[in-house]
């Protein structure tokens, strides 16, 4: 080890390979999650990496409503699609959330059961621990 505390290639020349692929994403909140799905649907081997025992992040630990896919007022027009939508589509399709007018008039809201987000939908099936 250097002294500034990192490693150099000699260093770790004989460490057994635990992974090769194209695309690491550390952390498996909204953003992990979306990273994740957008390289492995683009055929890259992805590999996603998470501290906590579960995924979602904040999505799971704190909140309860996702924002921002409504256009502000009352109207309900969607505006924003992608990943982050598929996933409300899935949420809202298995009965695990619910569309809501959201404080001040910012648009409506997508309030969710936190524990529904545990699993990206995506993922599942693929190979995410061990």
């Amino acid at each position: 080890m250097r002294a500034d505390g990192r490693y150099s290639c000699a260093d770790v020349a004989d460490l057994p390979l635990l992974w090769s692929g194209d695309v690491v994403v550390v952390g498996a909140g909204s953003a992990g999650c979306a990273a994740a799905v957008a390289a492995a649907r683009y055929g890259a081997s992805v590999l996603l990496v998470e501290r906590n025992g579960f995924l979602g992040g904040t999505g799971v630990a704190v909140l309860d409503s996702f924002y921002g896919f409504f256009a502000p007022g009352a109207d309900d027009r969607r505006i924003v699609g992608g990943i982050g939508w598929e996933l409300c589509s899935r949420l809202l399709g298995d009965g695990q959330a619910f569309i809501r007018p959201s404080s001040y008039g910012a648009g409506s809201a997508v309030t969710y059961e936190p524990e529904a987000l545990m699993i990206c939908p995506e993922l599942s099936g693929q190979r995410i621990c061990g």
